[in-house]
């Protein structure tokens, strides 16, 4: 798969049986700039003839925007850190219901 960040190609690797087919699968991620990871786990899912139910991240950043996926739930959103002070700029993402 391709990086969002920095457009390198990276592997990912999974044995045949890891997933049966028609398996549901969640992804879950733990930090996400632009997507490239998530975007690959799916893409792999997918070749592997499994169904993707949904994909959660712990912490997006902001910038990227937009990121290559577009369907997912995130907990918190990075905005950065200042230099000077070494304040992390971070908020929960708010459900909008």
């Amino acid at each position: 798969y391709v990086t969002g960040s920095s457009g390198r190609i990276q592997t990912m690797t999974l044995t045949k049986r890891a997933i049966p087919p028609n398996a549901k699968v969640l992804i879950i991620d733990d930090f996400m700039k632009a997507g490239g990871t998530a975007k690959g786990l799916k893409e792999l899912v997918l070749e592997m003839s499994g169904v993707v139910v949904g994909t959660g991240v712990l912490v997006a950043t902001a910038e990227p925007s937009p990121k290559l996926i577009d369907d997912y739930e995130s907990l918190f959103t990075f905005y950065g850190i200042d230099e000077n002070t070494k304040e992390i700029s971070i908020e929960p993402v708010l459900d909008e219901e």
